[in-house]
């Protein structure tokens, strides 16, 4: 996989934050599909790729997918209230088509 194509490219400030999914902002059913899929760690879901992140989700499900993306720009946020920086690009709309794909995969 294209290392440009994965969200640690979108969220490069929080590689290595010590946190696992349970103790992520996430709707029970979004940790339970990403759980099944081997996730269980913020640095596993970093190395994840859009169509990667789309396919744990039943059926496709895009709200299970922007909670996740959400809950990334949420962290980012408390990242940059540290003193830490990060792209002016980072909205939720805009991260299917940073990594290069689009949301309908």
């Amino acid at each position: 996989m294209n290392e440009d194509g994965k969200l640690i490219r979108i969220f490069p400030a929080l590689s290595g934050r010590n946190l696992t999914v349970e103790d992520m902002d996430l709707e029970v059913a979004v940790r339970n599909a990403l759980k099944r899929s081997g996730i269980h760690t913020l640095d596993q879901l970093l190395q994840l790729s859009h169509p990667e992140l789309v396919r744990i989700f039943p059926n496709r499900e895009l709200p299970s997918y922007e909670d996740v993306i959400h809950c990334l720009v949420c962290l980012l946020e408390g990242t940059e209230k540290m003193g830490t920086s990060s792209p002016d690009f980072i909205c939720e709309e805009n991260i299917g088509n940073t990594l290069g794909e689009s949301k309908n995969v």
